[in-house]
């Protein structure tokens, strides 16, 4: 994880102010509204930054994602992989911590791939080490009597944890399917109590792109779920099934989602790509979010940064793309509080 800093234009640019100049951000810290900027002296000039955990204080005031009255569980879950869904999973987390509203991610996925992009593997130089570097999951937590704490790992982020997914994921599943009873309510009966005892304000579930025990579970357990599909082939062939699978899923356990959202991704230039989103927004008005997340090798730059592309680089198209996605849903979220 890569520490950077912030200078008050980056974090103008990082959560799009446009209420205030640079000069007034940096009148609040002056006032101590804001924290306390730290000094970087390269000319004679002291010029003023931020580090990461500093920023979700910031967020909070001037960002554009409000605090949720109450607190808000995610599955992101889609049938086709490759298609952003831990890239999205990992953006909304890191932006929700980011405006200061605690969030946890669950790692469900076998894949690791949200586990990769929360946090960089540490190096492993002996046997002696390697002994030493078992991590705890989701298996350890419902089968093994590990506690919540010790499951949940830490970010570069104060306001944002993860669980991570271990190699016992893909015998959790099995052990769901062929064991347990009332498998699809084992984390809304077990694991989201724990989390919301500890405080989290928002939880997100990534899961597998193979639909099993682990992906119901999640799902009963959710108001809300994500599901990014690439605007292209792969996407558009799999996508009736992909929502029919969770709608029939919802009605036989009588599971009633707040929300659905459908979340073009992977979009480009080209004619069938143009035609295939066209196709989402005239065939599901009711669930698809009207901005797309496009195609950019900007967004393979930020899983090696462990960064989100808003922060690597917030001035860039991708990021803007990921703003308005966010911004759309997060407001239909909470516009779910106003209506209950």
């Amino acid at each position: 994880m890569i520490d950077k800093h912030f200078k008050p234009k980056d974090v103008l640019n990082l959560f799009e102010i446009k209420q205030i100049t640079k000069q007034s951000l940096i009148n609040y810290e002056e006032k101590g509204d804001i924290p306390k900027a730290s000094r970087e002296t390269t000319t004679k000039i002291a010029t003023r930054y931020w580090t990461t955990d500093q920023l979700p204080a910031i967020g909070e005031k001037f960002g554009f994602l409000k605090k949720p009255k109450t607190p808000k569980i995610f599955t992101t879950y889609s049938q086709k992989g490759g298609g952003l869904k831990s890239s999205l999973t990992h953006t909304m987390a890191r932006m929700l911590a980011l405006h200061n509203i605690k969030t946890i991610v669950v790692g469900a996925d076998s894949q690791k791939s949200i586990s990769m992009l929360l946090k960089k593997e540490a190096e492993v130089e002996d046997f002696a080490q390697l002994k030493q570097k078992k991590e705890l999951g989701l298996y350890h937590f419902l089968f093994e009597g590990a506690s919540i704490d010790e499951v949940i790992e830490k970010t570069d982020l104060p306001t944002l944890d993860f669980i991570p997914e271990t190699p016992e994921i893909s015998f959790l599943e099995r052990k769901l399917r062929n064991e347990m009873t009332r498998k699809e309510y084992v984390f809304q009966d077990k694991l989201i109590p724990k989390l919301l005892m500890k405080g989290y304000q928002a939880i997100l579930i990534d899961c597998s792109p193979t639909w099993g025990s682990i992906t119901e579970a999640s799902i009963t357990a959710s108001q809300f779920v994500l599901c990014p599909i690439e605007a292209y082939t792969g996407g558009y062939f799999v996508v009736d099934y992909n929502l029919k699978n969770i709608r029939e899923f919802c009605e036989a356990v009588k599971h009633e989602l707040d929300s659905l959202f459908l979340i073009p991704t992977l979009t480009d230039s080209s004619k069938l790509s143009s035609q295939i989103n066209a196709h989402y927004l005239n065939t599901y008005p009711d669930i698809v979010v009207p901005y797309s997340i496009r195609r950019s090798v900007v967004g393979a730059e930020c899983g090696f940064l462990n960064l989100s592309p808003i922060e690597h680089n917030p001035t860039h198209q991708l990021a803007d793309d990921y703003r308005k996605v966010l911004s759309y849903v997060w407001d239909k979220v909470l516009a779910t509080e106003r209506t209950q």
